[in-house]
């Protein structure tokens, strides 16, 4: 009976001074998630931007399902219900005239805040676009914030191409100095 309580007390001190380094040793650990929106309905296309993707993460030593989750949703064709809320400013980008003297302007694709000091706007175009065409051998580009209401302005500069009509022809406008 005393070789029994003699064990007993010594279970109960070794669990008092021992356990707390067990439990730290099997803690849980966070397995970083990473979320991916994708436009259609079902699994991911595996193309060539998201193989090299996940090869790169492969890399780096995030293995998917053991050190890392993801977590794949679908938009089902509804991608502008998603951004819809988001509520981003338009802006049309201008340059002076490089194709005979000709303005030329868009509405642009994507736009960003890239540095504070010094302050600078990434403006990105389609390379498809004519005004594209004419900023890059332009010196000098202007970038307009679109009020909520200038929806005319909006579809002009978004829905036409300069290739076909003279977007400037269809607006009131003024040359700036900087431009003449």
């Amino acid at each position: 009976m005393q070789d029994r309580t003699v064990m007993r007390l010594s279970t109960l001190v070794l669990t008092i001074l021992v356990g707390p380094w067990l439990a730290d040793a099997q803690g849980p650990t966070k397995v970083p998630r990473l979320g991916m929106l994708f436009q259609g309905s079902h699994g991911p296309s595996p193309g060539p931007a998201l193989q090299a993707f996940l090869q790169r993460l492969h890399n780096l030593g995030y293995h998917e399902g053991e050190n890392l989750r993801i977590d794949y949703r679908f938009a089902a064709q509804q991608l502008d219900r998603f951004v819809a809320p988001l509520d981003q400013p338009m802006y049309v980008l201008t340059v002076a005239g490089t194709d005979g003297g000709h303005p030329s302007g868009c509405l642009v694709g994507f736009a960003t805040q890239c540095s504070i000091a010094p302050p600078r706007l990434l403006a990105c175009l389609s390379k498809e676009n004519h005004t594209y065409r004419a900023a890059a051998s332009a010196s000098v580009a202007a970038v307009h914030r679109l009020a909520a209401s200038d929806h005319d302005l909006a579809a002009l500069f978004g829905e036409q191409t300069g290739d076909e009509i003279d977007k400037f022809a269809r607006c009131a406008w003024t040359s700036p100095r900087l431009f003449q």
